[in-house]
């Protein structure tokens, strides 16, 4: 039987189809890490020193390591004569700020309705913290920039702990897991009233000295673990997802989770425009973090308030890493490992090499959900052309 003759049956037609629709509709999962470096000296024109943006490490590394030794600033410390400073940038993509047709088509621009999920463990190691590193999640996009990232400390020289927050609001939801505290009877500091608090609870339940449960800290129940604070837990029970505090400390590793969910539109088929009346529900972005394998934090599901009311279109996201150097360290380092990347949910190392394959996600290139669907077309209207037979005129 003739190739094209398969094709005319209705259930390999059928089948084509629907394996085009799945292959068009999968998530996206990079199969490629880009690169980008480059050094900005602080108010000085920024200079790039190494790796064009279209250079690509291939397959996906289950580990990427970026070490910068020989930081030596060249301006005071902020806050003296003539106060700047200088940075030590990187940056390494694993989607591209580039050409995403032509001979040059190895980017990807994540959309306003295109769901995903994103997660990977982040470590940053340096002699120095109190000389601010940080690194993280960055999305370039064509209305601004923002970041969602940890540091070694609050400032850009101190001493102390450094925080998980966002940077440069606008783009994404803000939250910082720095700031912000759980809800009352969240007394395993993890953003939620559940299960988990009444454990706390009843662990600590007389207590004078453990004060996690300690909900209600008035009158006989004050500096006392009791049916008080038990109330409080229940009712409370439920609350949460506002985030616990969580501090990042130099040699911590931080696992960051990142899920985007589009927004809720009254009409699928109408083009994407900003200020959209046609949105029934903004976009969310959740946080969530764990710190050095403890308890997940997370930042419930943040409303975009853009206007975009979502990510915007012809996003690019990035991992990135930035030191700065002063005079008063001289030769700093900073080494900063990222590792157990996932890109369809939570489970650490998930998500690469055969995996989505398996799970039927796509890793080749993105117009192969396209062919298929032209092929699905190709098969449909050879069926059409036998009179609406779908190829079994000539069986009866």
């Amino acid at each position: 039987m003739p190739l094209l003759d398969w094709f005319k049956r209705p259930a390999l037609a059928g089948l084509v189809v629907a394996l085009g629709a799945a292959q068009a509709s999968a998530l996206y999962i990079p199969d490629k890490l880009f690169g980008g470096m480059y050094t900005d000296f602080g108010d000085m024109p920024s200079t790039t020193i190494n790796h064009p943006n279209f250079e690509f490490i291939t397959p996906f590394p289950s580990e990427y390591v970026l070490e910068e030794t020989g930081i030596t600033g060249s301006f005071p410390p902020v806050g003296e004569e003539g106060g700047a400073f200088e940075r030590n940038e990187h940056q390494i993509r694993f989607v591209t700020d580039g050409e995403t047709s032509g001979g040059q088509a190895t980017g990807h621009k994540f959309q306003r309705r295109e769901a995903w999920d994103f997660a990977f463990d982040m470590k940053i190691e340096t002699p120095n913290p109190q000389i601010r590193k940080e690194a993280g999640m960055y999305f370039k996009s064509p209305v601004g920039n923002a970041l969602f990232l940890a540091t070694t400390n609050d400032g850009f020289y101190t001493d102390g702990p450094g925080t998980i927050s966002t940077i440069f609001e606008g783009v994404i939801p803000g939250y910082n897991f720095s700031s912000t505290g759980g809800p009352l009877g969240d007394y395993n500091g993890n953003g939620r009233v559940d299960a988990a608090d009444y454990t706390v609870w009843r662990d600590t339940l007389g207590s004078t000295e453990d004060f996690r449960a300690n909900g209600n800290n008035e009158g006989a129940s004050e500096n006392f673990i009791d049916e008080a604070d038990y109330q409080v837990w229940r009712d409370a029970f439920g609350e949460g997802s506002e985030g616990g505090q969580a501090n990042y400390e130099a040699g911590d590793t931080v696992r960051m989770r990142l899920i985007y969910t589009p927004p809720e539109l009254a009409d699928e088929g109408m083009p994407d425009i900003v200020n959209d009346p046609n949105v029934v529900t903004a976009g969310t972005l959740e946080y969530i973090i764990s710190l050095n394998g403890g308890a997940e934090i997370s930042s419930g599901p943040l409303t975009f308030e853009n206007e975009w009311q979502g990510i915007p279109n012809d996003t690019q996201i990035a991992w990135r890493v930035q030191n700065l150097g002063t005079q008063a360290v001289v030769n700093d380092s900073s080494k900063v490992t990222f590792s157990n990347f996932d890109f369809n949910g939570d489970l650490p190392g998930t998500g690469l090499g055969e995996a989505p394959v398996a799970a039927g996600l796509a890793t080749a290139p993105e117009p192969t959900g396209a062919a298929l669907l032209a092929l699905a077309g190709v098969a449909v209207g050879a069926a059409r052309r036998r009179g609406g037979c779908w190829g079994r005129c000539g069986e009866r």
